[in-house]
Protein backbone atom coordinates (compact mmCIF):
# COMPACT_ATOMS: atom_id res chain seq x y z
CA UNK A 1 0.00 0.00 0.00
CA UNK A 2 1.37 3.52 -0.84
CA UNK A 3 2.54 5.26 2.11
CA UNK A 4 0.05 7.80 2.36
CA UNK A 5 -3.00 5.74 1.68
CA UNK A 6 -3.78 4.85 5.53
CA UNK A 7 -3.84 9.01 6.01
CA UNK A 8 -6.19 9.14 3.61
CA UNK A 9 -8.79 7.01 4.95
CA UNK A 10 -8.17 7.91 7.91
CA UNK A 11 -8.90 11.76 7.29
CA UNK A 12 -12.26 10.89 4.91
CA UNK A 13 -13.58 8.72 7.98
CA UNK A 14 -13.47 11.34 10.81
CA UNK A 15 -16.03 13.45 9.38
CA UNK A 16 -13.31 16.25 7.89
CA UNK A 17 -14.32 17.79 4.61
CA UNK A 18 -11.39 15.93 3.15
CA UNK A 19 -11.07 16.55 -0.65
CA UNK A 20 -12.77 14.03 -3.40
CA UNK A 21 -10.55 11.98 -5.38
CA UNK A 22 -11.87 14.37 -8.09
CA UNK A 23 -10.79 17.34 -6.45
CA UNK A 24 -14.31 18.44 -5.28
CA UNK A 25 -15.07 18.43 -1.40
CA UNK A 26 -16.97 15.81 0.22
CA UNK A 27 -19.55 16.70 2.39
CA UNK A 28 -18.71 16.36 6.46
CA UNK A 29 -18.88 12.20 7.27
CA UNK A 30 -19.30 11.30 3.85
CA UNK A 31 -17.19 8.13 3.42
CA UNK A 32 -15.17 7.53 0.13
CA UNK A 33 -17.60 5.24 -2.40
CA UNK A 34 -16.94 1.52 -1.97
CA UNK A 35 -14.58 0.04 -4.22
CA UNK A 36 -14.21 -3.90 -5.79
CA UNK A 37 -12.68 -6.10 -3.10
CA UNK A 38 -9.63 -6.98 -2.56
CA UNK A 39 -10.25 -10.86 -4.30
CA UNK A 40 -11.26 -9.03 -7.38
CA UNK A 41 -8.79 -7.30 -7.78
CA UNK A 42 -6.44 -10.36 -7.51
CA UNK A 43 -8.51 -12.42 -9.45
CA UNK A 44 -8.40 -10.12 -12.24
CA UNK A 45 -4.51 -9.86 -12.23
CA UNK A 46 -3.98 -13.43 -12.03
CA UNK A 47 -6.52 -13.95 -15.47
CA UNK A 48 -4.58 -11.41 -17.10
CA UNK A 49 -1.02 -12.90 -16.19
CA UNK A 50 -2.80 -16.26 -16.98
CA UNK A 51 -3.57 -15.25 -20.34
CA UNK A 52 0.44 -13.54 -21.04
CA UNK A 53 1.91 -16.30 -19.86
CA UNK A 54 -0.13 -18.36 -22.25
CA UNK A 55 0.52 -15.70 -25.16
CA UNK A 56 4.55 -15.61 -24.11
CA UNK A 57 4.39 -19.44 -22.81
CA UNK A 58 7.60 -19.17 -20.74
CA UNK A 59 7.65 -23.12 -19.71
CA UNK A 60 8.37 -23.31 -23.36
CA UNK A 61 11.81 -22.39 -22.40
CA UNK A 62 12.32 -25.46 -20.42
CA UNK A 63 10.16 -27.69 -22.52
CA UNK A 64 11.42 -27.18 -25.52
CA UNK A 65 9.50 -29.48 -27.41
CA UNK A 66 9.07 -30.04 -31.28
CA UNK A 67 6.15 -27.84 -31.50
CA UNK A 68 7.34 -24.81 -29.43
CA UNK A 69 10.85 -25.16 -28.78
CA UNK A 70 13.03 -23.54 -26.25
CA UNK A 71 14.05 -19.73 -27.53
CA UNK A 72 17.80 -19.62 -27.75
CA UNK A 73 19.81 -16.41 -26.29
CA UNK A 74 17.96 -14.56 -29.70
CA UNK A 75 18.90 -10.35 -30.28
CA UNK A 76 22.06 -9.47 -31.74
CA UNK A 77 23.85 -8.02 -29.44
CA UNK A 78 22.65 -10.27 -25.90
CA UNK A 79 25.78 -12.64 -26.20
CA UNK A 80 27.91 -9.46 -26.20
CA UNK A 81 26.17 -8.05 -23.14
CA UNK A 82 26.23 -11.28 -21.33
CA UNK A 83 30.38 -11.30 -22.15
CA UNK A 84 30.54 -7.79 -20.89
CA UNK A 85 28.57 -7.93 -17.95
CA UNK A 86 29.32 -11.11 -16.21
CA UNK A 87 30.78 -10.98 -12.81
CA UNK A 88 33.90 -13.14 -11.91
CA UNK A 89 35.76 -10.89 -9.89
CA UNK A 90 35.36 -7.60 -7.48
CA UNK A 91 37.10 -5.39 -10.21
CA UNK A 92 34.05 -6.72 -12.13
CA UNK A 93 31.52 -5.68 -9.92
CA UNK A 94 32.88 -2.12 -9.98
CA UNK A 95 33.39 -2.52 -13.51
CA UNK A 96 30.08 -2.69 -14.11
CA UNK A 97 29.14 1.15 -12.93
CA UNK A 98 32.32 2.66 -15.16
CA UNK A 99 31.61 1.16 -18.44
CA UNK A 100 29.39 1.21 -21.16
CA UNK A 101 26.91 -1.08 -22.49
CA UNK A 102 28.75 -4.16 -23.97
CA UNK A 103 32.13 -2.49 -23.25
CA UNK A 104 32.75 -0.89 -26.83
CA UNK A 105 31.55 -4.49 -28.19
CA UNK A 106 28.79 -2.52 -30.49
CA UNK A 107 29.57 0.35 -32.58
CA UNK A 108 27.20 3.20 -30.24
CA UNK A 109 28.22 4.07 -26.55
CA UNK A 110 25.05 3.16 -24.14
CA UNK A 111 25.56 3.48 -20.27
CA UNK A 112 22.71 1.06 -18.46
CA UNK A 113 24.20 -0.62 -15.15
CA UNK A 114 21.15 -2.27 -13.90
CA UNK A 115 21.00 -3.73 -17.47
CA UNK A 116 24.16 -5.73 -17.18
CA UNK A 117 23.46 -6.50 -13.52
CA UNK A 118 20.48 -8.22 -14.64
CA UNK A 119 21.97 -10.12 -17.40
CA UNK A 120 25.25 -10.53 -14.95
CA UNK A 121 22.82 -11.97 -12.52
CA UNK A 122 21.82 -14.54 -15.54
CA UNK A 123 24.70 -15.45 -15.64
CA UNK A 124 25.74 -16.30 -12.62
CA UNK A 125 23.07 -18.61 -12.04
CA UNK A 126 22.65 -20.14 -15.47
CA UNK A 127 25.56 -19.88 -17.21
CA UNK A 128 24.54 -19.62 -21.31
CA UNK A 129 21.44 -21.86 -20.29
CA UNK A 130 18.54 -20.02 -22.46
CA UNK A 131 15.59 -20.66 -20.26
CA UNK A 132 16.76 -18.93 -17.17
CA UNK A 133 17.63 -15.26 -19.28
CA UNK A 134 13.73 -16.35 -20.21
CA UNK A 135 11.98 -16.73 -16.74
CA UNK A 136 13.75 -13.58 -15.62
CA UNK A 137 12.72 -12.12 -18.71
CA UNK A 138 8.82 -13.09 -18.29
CA UNK A 139 9.40 -12.10 -14.59
CA UNK A 140 9.52 -8.89 -15.28
CA UNK A 141 6.63 -8.49 -17.95
CA UNK A 142 4.52 -10.15 -15.64
CA UNK A 143 5.41 -7.42 -12.85
CA UNK A 144 4.59 -4.68 -15.20
CA UNK A 145 1.40 -5.87 -16.31
CA UNK A 146 0.97 -5.96 -12.26
CA UNK A 147 2.57 -2.41 -12.01
CA UNK A 148 0.32 -0.97 -14.83
CA UNK A 149 -2.83 -1.91 -13.00
CA UNK A 150 -1.28 -0.46 -9.80
CA UNK A 151 -0.77 2.83 -11.34
CA UNK A 152 -3.87 3.11 -12.69
CA UNK A 153 -6.08 2.06 -10.06
CA UNK A 154 -3.54 4.34 -7.82
CA UNK A 155 -4.03 7.03 -10.47
CA UNK A 156 -7.78 7.00 -10.96
CA UNK A 157 -8.95 5.78 -7.57
CA UNK A 158 -9.90 3.56 -4.73
CA UNK A 159 -13.16 2.70 -6.34
CA UNK A 160 -11.41 2.02 -10.23
CA UNK A 161 -11.65 -1.89 -11.64
CA UNK A 162 -12.60 -1.35 -15.26
CA UNK A 163 -10.12 1.23 -16.47
CA UNK A 164 -6.84 -0.77 -14.29
CA UNK A 165 -8.52 -4.13 -16.06
CA UNK A 166 -8.44 -2.82 -19.29
CA UNK A 167 -5.04 -0.78 -19.20
CA UNK A 168 -3.34 -4.18 -17.76
CA UNK A 169 -4.87 -6.29 -20.31
CA UNK A 170 -3.93 -4.36 -23.56
CA UNK A 171 -0.19 -4.37 -22.29
CA UNK A 172 -0.56 -7.59 -21.14
CA UNK A 173 -1.47 -9.17 -24.53
CA UNK A 174 -0.37 -6.13 -26.72
CA UNK A 175 1.88 -7.97 -29.66
CA UNK A 176 4.55 -5.32 -29.33
CA UNK A 177 5.98 -7.23 -26.48
CA UNK A 178 6.71 -10.27 -28.89
CA UNK A 179 9.75 -8.40 -29.87
CA UNK A 180 10.77 -8.05 -26.09
CA UNK A 181 10.03 -10.43 -23.47
CA UNK A 182 11.76 -13.85 -25.93
CA UNK A 183 15.34 -11.19 -26.18
CA UNK A 184 17.72 -11.15 -23.07
CA UNK A 185 19.35 -8.27 -24.70
CA UNK A 186 16.08 -5.84 -24.52
CA UNK A 187 14.94 -6.41 -21.17
CA UNK A 188 15.53 -2.94 -20.46
CA UNK A 189 12.55 -1.73 -21.94
CA UNK A 190 9.95 -3.71 -19.82
CA UNK A 191 12.68 -2.74 -16.96
CA UNK A 192 11.97 0.74 -17.77
CA UNK A 193 8.10 0.49 -17.80
CA UNK A 194 8.26 -1.32 -14.01
CA UNK A 195 9.78 1.73 -12.38
CA UNK A 196 8.24 4.04 -13.80
CA UNK A 197 4.70 2.62 -13.56
CA UNK A 198 5.97 2.19 -9.47
CA UNK A 199 6.71 5.66 -9.27
CA UNK A 200 2.91 6.83 -10.54
CA UNK A 201 2.37 4.22 -7.51
CA UNK A 202 4.40 5.39 -4.84
CA UNK A 203 3.83 9.14 -5.74
CA UNK A 204 0.94 11.05 -2.84
CA UNK A 205 -2.48 11.63 -4.57
CA UNK A 206 -3.21 14.50 -2.16
CA UNK A 207 -0.17 15.81 -0.64
CA UNK A 208 2.49 17.47 -2.78
CA UNK A 209 5.81 18.66 -1.69
CA UNK A 210 8.49 16.53 0.16
CA UNK A 211 7.70 13.17 1.74
CA UNK A 212 8.45 9.50 1.53
CA UNK A 213 6.36 8.97 -1.60
CA UNK A 214 8.93 11.40 -3.27
CA UNK A 215 11.80 10.11 -2.00
CA UNK A 216 10.73 6.70 -3.37
CA UNK A 217 9.98 8.25 -6.46
CA UNK A 218 13.47 9.68 -7.20
CA UNK A 219 14.94 5.92 -6.28
CA UNK A 220 12.90 4.58 -9.35
CA UNK A 221 13.69 7.53 -11.48
CA UNK A 222 17.40 6.16 -10.78
CA UNK A 223 16.86 2.50 -11.18
CA UNK A 224 14.50 3.61 -14.96
CA UNK A 225 17.76 5.48 -15.57
CA UNK A 226 20.20 2.74 -14.55
CA UNK A 227 17.88 0.58 -16.79
CA UNK A 228 17.88 2.66 -20.35
CA UNK A 229 18.51 6.24 -20.55
CA UNK A 230 14.91 7.38 -21.50
CA UNK A 231 13.93 6.46 -17.36
CA UNK A 232 14.55 10.05 -17.65
CA UNK A 233 10.64 10.37 -18.11
CA UNK A 234 10.76 10.33 -14.85
CA UNK A 235 11.49 12.90 -13.54
CA UNK A 236 8.64 14.97 -15.63
CA UNK A 237 6.35 12.11 -14.31
CA UNK A 238 6.92 13.46 -10.82
CA UNK A 239 6.71 17.03 -11.64
CA UNK A 240 3.69 16.42 -13.81
CA UNK A 241 1.64 14.40 -11.20
CA UNK A 242 2.61 16.47 -8.23
CA UNK A 243 1.77 19.58 -10.30
CA UNK A 244 -1.80 18.46 -11.54
CA UNK A 245 -2.71 16.90 -8.02
CA UNK A 246 -1.71 20.36 -5.90
CA UNK A 247 -5.29 21.10 -4.86
CA UNK A 248 -4.67 25.08 -3.25
CA UNK A 249 -2.82 28.15 -4.71
CA UNK A 250 -2.32 29.67 -7.84
CA UNK A 251 -1.04 28.52 -11.16
CA UNK A 252 2.60 29.07 -9.68
CA UNK A 253 2.16 28.35 -6.57
CA UNK A 254 1.23 24.75 -7.63
CA UNK A 255 4.48 24.26 -10.09
CA UNK A 256 6.53 25.94 -7.50
CA UNK A 257 4.93 22.78 -5.40
CA UNK A 258 5.76 20.52 -7.83
CA UNK A 259 9.16 21.71 -8.78
CA UNK A 260 10.00 21.33 -4.70
CA UNK A 261 8.41 17.98 -4.61
CA UNK A 262 10.92 16.90 -7.83
CA UNK A 263 14.16 18.07 -6.59
CA UNK A 264 14.96 14.22 -5.24
CA UNK A 265 14.23 13.08 -8.41
CA UNK A 266 15.91 15.37 -10.46
CA UNK A 267 19.06 15.07 -8.17
CA UNK A 268 19.35 10.96 -8.38
CA UNK A 269 18.82 11.68 -12.25
CA UNK A 270 21.59 14.26 -12.38
CA UNK A 271 23.67 11.64 -10.52
CA UNK A 272 22.99 9.27 -13.03
CA UNK A 273 24.03 11.59 -15.76
CA UNK A 274 27.31 13.11 -14.20
CA UNK A 275 28.20 9.30 -13.93
CA UNK A 276 27.10 8.36 -18.00
CA UNK A 277 28.90 11.41 -18.71
CA UNK A 278 32.29 10.61 -17.87
CA UNK A 279 31.69 7.32 -19.01
CA UNK A 280 30.45 7.23 -22.11
CA UNK A 281 32.81 10.85 -22.77
CA UNK A 282 30.13 12.69 -24.26
CA UNK A 283 26.26 12.38 -25.60
CA UNK A 284 26.69 9.18 -26.54
CA UNK A 285 24.14 6.97 -27.97
CA UNK A 286 23.11 7.58 -31.67
CA UNK A 287 23.18 11.66 -32.38
CA UNK A 288 21.68 13.01 -35.26
CA UNK A 289 22.41 16.70 -35.52
CA UNK A 290 21.07 16.85 -39.09
CA UNK A 291 17.91 18.63 -39.75
CA UNK A 292 16.68 17.78 -43.39
CA UNK A 293 17.63 13.44 -42.01
CA UNK A 294 16.00 13.80 -38.72
CA UNK A 295 13.20 15.33 -40.31
CA UNK A 296 13.11 12.56 -43.28
CA UNK A 297 13.84 9.78 -40.24
CA UNK A 298 10.76 11.48 -38.02
CA UNK A 299 8.55 11.42 -40.23
CA UNK A 300 8.98 8.31 -41.85
CA UNK A 301 9.36 6.39 -38.17
CA UNK A 302 6.09 7.70 -37.00
CA UNK A 303 3.53 5.95 -39.08
CA UNK A 304 5.11 2.17 -38.07
CA UNK A 305 5.16 3.21 -34.53
CA UNK A 306 1.53 4.15 -34.91
CA UNK A 307 0.80 1.09 -37.01
CA UNK A 308 3.18 -1.22 -34.25
CA UNK A 309 0.67 0.94 -30.99
CA UNK A 310 -2.76 -0.30 -33.27
CA UNK A 311 -1.79 -2.89 -35.26
CA UNK A 312 -4.98 -3.39 -37.89
CA UNK A 313 -3.57 -5.66 -40.23
CA UNK A 314 -6.14 -8.50 -38.72
CA UNK A 315 -9.50 -6.17 -39.09
CA UNK A 316 -8.78 -3.76 -41.37
CA UNK A 317 -8.67 -4.46 -44.98
CA UNK A 318 -6.17 -3.61 -47.17
CA UNK A 319 -2.46 -1.01 -46.66
CA UNK A 320 -5.51 2.22 -47.57
CA UNK A 321 -9.10 3.11 -47.07
CA UNK A 322 -10.92 4.89 -50.05
CA UNK A 323 -13.23 7.51 -48.59
CA UNK A 324 -14.26 8.70 -51.57
CA UNK A 325 -17.68 6.96 -51.10
CA UNK A 326 -18.52 9.13 -48.08
CA UNK A 327 -16.55 11.97 -48.53
CA UNK A 328 -16.67 12.82 -52.14
CA UNK A 329 -14.33 11.66 -55.49
CA UNK A 330 -11.44 14.20 -54.47
CA UNK A 331 -11.58 12.32 -50.62
CA UNK A 332 -7.64 10.55 -50.51
CA UNK A 333 -7.30 7.02 -49.93
CA UNK A 334 -6.03 7.10 -46.01
CA UNK A 335 -3.99 4.03 -44.41
CA UNK A 336 -5.75 2.22 -41.13
CA UNK A 337 -2.85 3.76 -38.98
CA UNK A 338 -4.17 7.18 -39.60
CA UNK A 339 -7.70 6.21 -38.70
CA UNK A 340 -6.76 4.81 -35.35
CA UNK A 341 -4.83 7.16 -34.74
CA UNK A 342 -7.42 10.27 -34.80
CA UNK A 343 -9.92 8.25 -33.21
CA UNK A 344 -7.62 7.62 -30.08
CA UNK A 345 -6.58 11.36 -30.53
CA UNK A 346 -10.12 12.32 -30.33
CA UNK A 347 -10.87 10.29 -27.31
CA UNK A 348 -8.28 11.59 -25.73
CA UNK A 349 -8.82 15.23 -26.36
CA UNK A 350 -12.55 14.62 -25.16
CA UNK A 351 -11.66 12.86 -21.73
CA UNK A 352 -9.48 16.18 -21.57
CA UNK A 353 -12.07 18.10 -22.37
CA UNK A 354 -14.55 17.06 -20.22
CA UNK A 355 -12.00 16.55 -17.45
CA UNK A 356 -11.52 20.34 -17.84
CA UNK A 357 -15.63 21.15 -17.69
CA UNK A 358 -16.09 18.85 -14.85
CA UNK A 359 -14.94 18.41 -11.86
CA UNK A 360 -16.69 15.23 -10.79
CA UNK A 361 -14.33 12.85 -8.95
CA UNK A 362 -13.62 9.85 -11.66
CA UNK A 363 -13.77 11.83 -14.21
CA UNK A 364 -11.15 14.28 -12.81
CA UNK A 365 -9.06 11.62 -12.10
CA UNK A 366 -9.77 9.92 -15.39
CA UNK A 367 -8.49 13.21 -17.13
CA UNK A 368 -5.22 13.47 -14.66
CA UNK A 369 -4.50 10.23 -16.01
CA UNK A 370 -4.61 10.69 -19.55
CA UNK A 371 -2.33 13.41 -19.15
CA UNK A 372 0.08 11.11 -17.34
CA UNK A 373 -0.34 8.68 -20.14
CA UNK A 374 0.37 11.26 -22.99
CA UNK A 375 3.29 12.73 -20.84
CA UNK A 376 4.99 9.07 -21.42
CA UNK A 377 3.61 9.16 -24.98
CA UNK A 378 4.16 12.65 -26.69
CA UNK A 379 7.90 12.82 -25.45
CA UNK A 380 9.37 9.87 -27.31
CA UNK A 381 7.76 10.95 -30.39
CA UNK A 382 10.69 13.62 -31.45
CA UNK A 383 13.08 11.04 -30.44
CA UNK A 384 12.33 8.45 -33.02
CA UNK A 385 13.76 10.83 -35.61
CA UNK A 386 17.81 10.78 -33.93
CA UNK A 387 17.46 6.82 -34.46
CA UNK A 388 19.03 5.05 -37.14
CA UNK A 389 16.41 2.52 -38.08
CA UNK A 390 13.01 1.95 -36.52
CA UNK A 391 12.13 -0.59 -34.39
CA UNK A 392 9.15 -2.43 -32.83
CA UNK A 393 10.33 -2.44 -29.23
CA UNK A 394 11.20 1.40 -29.35
CA UNK A 395 7.28 1.73 -28.83
CA UNK A 396 7.08 -0.02 -25.55
CA UNK A 397 7.50 2.46 -22.83
CA UNK A 398 5.31 4.72 -24.86
CA UNK A 399 2.86 1.68 -25.00
CA UNK A 400 2.51 2.26 -20.99
CA UNK A 401 1.66 6.25 -21.96
CA UNK A 402 -0.78 4.39 -24.06
CA UNK A 403 -2.04 2.32 -21.60
CA UNK A 404 -2.62 4.83 -18.75
CA UNK A 405 -4.54 6.69 -21.45
CA UNK A 406 -6.90 3.50 -21.76
CA UNK A 407 -7.46 3.34 -18.93
CA UNK A 408 -8.64 6.83 -18.09
CA UNK A 409 -10.83 6.35 -20.52
CA UNK A 410 -12.22 2.77 -19.39
CA UNK A 411 -13.27 4.65 -16.21
CA UNK A 412 -14.62 7.85 -17.93
CA UNK A 413 -16.72 5.18 -19.34
CA UNK A 414 -17.94 3.21 -16.77
CA UNK A 415 -18.74 6.74 -14.59
CA UNK A 416 -21.33 7.92 -17.53
CA UNK A 417 -22.49 4.43 -17.16
CA UNK A 418 -23.52 4.12 -13.45
CA UNK A 419 -24.45 8.10 -14.17
CA UNK A 420 -27.48 7.45 -15.97
CA UNK A 421 -29.15 9.53 -18.62
CA UNK A 422 -27.35 11.29 -21.46
CA UNK A 423 -24.12 10.33 -19.60
CA UNK A 424 -25.09 6.55 -19.87
CA UNK A 425 -25.91 7.26 -23.55
CA UNK A 426 -22.13 8.62 -23.68
CA UNK A 427 -20.34 6.18 -21.61
CA UNK A 428 -21.73 3.49 -23.63
CA UNK A 429 -20.26 5.25 -26.91
CA UNK A 430 -17.25 6.34 -25.37
CA UNK A 431 -17.03 2.39 -23.72
CA UNK A 432 -17.20 0.82 -27.09
CA UNK A 433 -14.54 3.02 -28.70
CA UNK A 434 -11.87 2.24 -26.35
CA UNK A 435 -13.32 -1.54 -26.51
CA UNK A 436 -12.17 -1.27 -30.17
CA UNK A 437 -9.25 0.62 -29.46
CA UNK A 438 -8.50 -2.34 -27.26
CA UNK A 439 -9.72 -5.20 -29.47
CA UNK A 440 -7.21 -3.74 -32.68
CA UNK A 441 -4.35 -5.05 -31.13
CA UNK A 442 -5.50 -7.87 -29.15
CA UNK A 443 -6.61 -9.16 -32.48
CA UNK A 444 -2.92 -9.58 -33.13
CA UNK A 445 -2.19 -11.12 -30.26
CA UNK A 446 -0.15 -14.35 -29.94
CA UNK A 447 -3.35 -15.94 -28.17
CA UNK A 448 -4.57 -15.87 -32.18
CA UNK A 449 -1.61 -16.14 -33.88
CA UNK A 450 1.19 -17.90 -34.05
CA UNK A 451 4.28 -15.67 -34.35
CA UNK A 452 6.72 -18.57 -36.17
CA UNK A 453 9.88 -16.15 -36.55
CA UNK A 454 10.58 -16.55 -32.84
CA UNK A 455 10.83 -20.13 -32.97
CA UNK A 456 12.26 -20.68 -36.54
CA UNK A 457 15.00 -18.22 -35.78
CA UNK A 458 15.65 -20.19 -32.64
CA UNK A 459 15.95 -23.32 -34.51
CA UNK A 460 18.36 -21.76 -37.37
CA UNK A 461 20.29 -20.35 -34.54
CA UNK A 462 20.92 -23.30 -32.60
CA UNK A 463 22.36 -25.45 -35.63
CA UNK A 464 24.54 -22.36 -36.02
CA UNK A 465 25.24 -23.01 -32.65
CA UNK A 466 26.54 -26.59 -32.51
CA UNK A 467 28.53 -25.81 -35.46
CA UNK A 468 30.41 -23.54 -34.03
CA UNK A 469 30.80 -25.42 -30.94
CA UNK A 470 32.16 -27.99 -33.04
CA UNK A 471 34.43 -25.83 -34.70
CA UNK A 472 35.83 -24.68 -31.58
CA UNK A 473 36.17 -28.00 -30.39
CA UNK A 474 37.44 -30.17 -33.19
CA UNK A 475 39.42 -27.99 -35.87
CA UNK A 476 43.17 -28.06 -35.40
CA UNK A 477 45.53 -25.24 -35.33
CA UNK A 478 46.94 -23.61 -38.25
CA UNK A 479 43.22 -24.12 -39.94
CA UNK A 480 41.40 -21.22 -42.01
CA UNK A 481 37.40 -21.96 -42.07
CA UNK A 482 34.63 -19.44 -43.38
CA UNK A 483 31.74 -19.46 -41.72
CA UNK A 484 28.30 -18.64 -43.23
CA UNK A 485 25.55 -16.88 -41.16
CA UNK A 486 22.15 -16.18 -41.55
CA UNK A 487 21.24 -12.99 -40.28
CA UNK A 488 17.32 -12.62 -39.53
CA UNK A 489 14.74 -15.71 -40.12
CA UNK A 490 12.81 -16.12 -43.47
CA UNK A 491 10.47 -13.90 -44.38
CA UNK A 492 6.87 -14.30 -42.61
CA UNK A 493 4.06 -14.77 -45.21
CA UNK A 494 1.10 -14.16 -42.82
CA UNK A 495 -0.36 -10.96 -43.48
CA UNK A 496 -3.41 -10.97 -41.09
CA UNK A 497 -0.59 -9.45 -38.04
CA UNK A 498 2.28 -7.96 -37.50
CA UNK A 499 5.43 -9.05 -38.43
CA UNK A 500 8.08 -9.21 -35.98
CA UNK A 501 11.58 -7.59 -36.38
CA UNK A 502 15.24 -7.58 -35.42
CA UNK A 503 15.07 -11.92 -34.58
CA UNK A 504 18.22 -11.26 -35.36
CA UNK A 505 21.02 -14.69 -34.90
CA UNK A 506 24.51 -14.56 -34.69
CA UNK A 507 26.60 -11.66 -35.79
CA UNK A 508 30.54 -11.35 -36.02
CA UNK A 509 30.67 -9.85 -32.45
CA UNK A 510 28.52 -12.67 -31.05
CA UNK A 511 30.67 -15.47 -32.60
CA UNK A 512 34.02 -13.36 -30.75
CA UNK A 513 31.72 -13.09 -27.23
CA UNK A 514 30.99 -17.15 -27.60
CA UNK A 515 34.51 -18.00 -28.27
CA UNK A 516 35.44 -15.72 -25.41
CA UNK A 517 32.63 -17.26 -23.14
CA UNK A 518 33.29 -20.95 -23.67
CA UNK A 519 36.43 -21.13 -24.93
CA UNK A 520 38.75 -18.44 -23.59
CA UNK A 521 41.80 -20.87 -23.85
CA UNK A 522 41.63 -21.60 -27.13
CA UNK A 523 43.81 -18.98 -29.43
CA UNK A 524 41.06 -18.28 -32.26
CA UNK A 525 40.79 -14.97 -34.53
CA UNK A 526 37.11 -13.94 -35.71
CA UNK A 527 37.57 -11.83 -38.56
CA UNK A 528 34.90 -10.51 -40.96
CA UNK A 529 35.17 -12.67 -44.79
CA UNK A 530 34.93 -9.60 -46.81
CA UNK A 531 37.94 -8.17 -44.42
CA UNK A 532 40.22 -11.05 -44.36
CA UNK A 533 39.37 -12.83 -47.88
CA UNK A 534 42.94 -13.55 -48.43
CA UNK A 535 43.76 -14.27 -45.18
CA UNK A 536 45.50 -17.34 -43.92
CA UNK A 537 45.75 -18.56 -40.18
CA UNK A 538 48.98 -18.77 -38.32
CA UNK A 539 50.14 -22.24 -37.41
CA UNK A 540 48.90 -21.86 -33.77
CA UNK A 541 45.87 -20.24 -33.82
CA UNK A 542 42.42 -21.11 -35.86
CA UNK A 543 41.25 -18.51 -38.27
CA UNK A 544 37.14 -17.92 -38.40
CA UNK A 545 36.25 -15.84 -41.37
CA UNK A 546 32.77 -14.84 -40.62
CA UNK A 547 30.29 -14.42 -43.63
CA UNK A 548 26.82 -12.83 -43.47
CA UNK A 549 24.49 -14.22 -45.65
CA UNK A 550 21.17 -12.40 -46.76
CA UNK A 551 17.98 -13.79 -48.76
CA UNK A 552 17.08 -13.42 -52.27
CA UNK A 553 15.34 -14.31 -55.52
CA UNK A 554 16.25 -15.09 -58.58
CA UNK A 555 15.49 -16.36 -62.35
CA UNK A 556 16.03 -20.40 -59.87
CA UNK A 557 13.92 -19.03 -56.78
CA UNK A 558 14.73 -18.19 -53.11
CA UNK A 559 18.04 -18.47 -52.29
CA UNK A 560 21.05 -17.42 -49.08
CA UNK A 561 23.54 -15.17 -50.90
CA UNK A 562 27.07 -12.65 -49.14
CA UNK A 563 26.16 -10.30 -47.98
CA UNK A 564 29.05 -7.73 -49.71
CA UNK A 565 28.36 -4.76 -48.36
CA UNK A 566 28.81 -6.14 -44.63
CA UNK A 567 30.43 -4.25 -42.16
CA UNK A 568 32.43 -4.69 -38.98
CA UNK A 569 30.93 -1.82 -37.98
Amino acid sequence: MPIEETQESATATTGDAAPADGGRPRPPGQAAPPGPRAWCHLVTLVVILALAGIAHDPIATFRGDDTRPAYQLLGSDTLQQINSARIESVSDLLGTFTETLTDGRIAAAFYRPLQNLSIALDYALWDLAPGGYHLQSWIVFGLCIVAVYLASRRLLGPASWFGPALAALFYGLHPILLNVVAFPCRRSETLVVLFLMLLLWVLPRRRTGPGLGVLLAGILVLLACGAKELGALGVGLVFLHQWIYAREGSVLQRAGKAALATVPAFTFFGIYMINRTIVVKGLGGYFRPQFESYRDKLTEFLPQLARDFFAPWAWLPGSTIDLAEWLGPEAPAVAPWVLLASLAGVLVLLVLLIALLHRGPRVGDAGRTALLGLALIVPMLPLLGMSQEYYPWYGVIPLAGLALVVAAIGEFAAAGWQAGGLRRGAGVLLGLAVLALVVSPLSSSPLLHDYRELADGSALMKEELDEIHSLFRDAENGRTITLDLIPDQPPVTDQNRPPLRGVKLLSLRGVRSLAELCYPNRRARVTLYAKAEKWRADPGELLIKVRQLIPTTSDTGPAMVPDDEAEEE
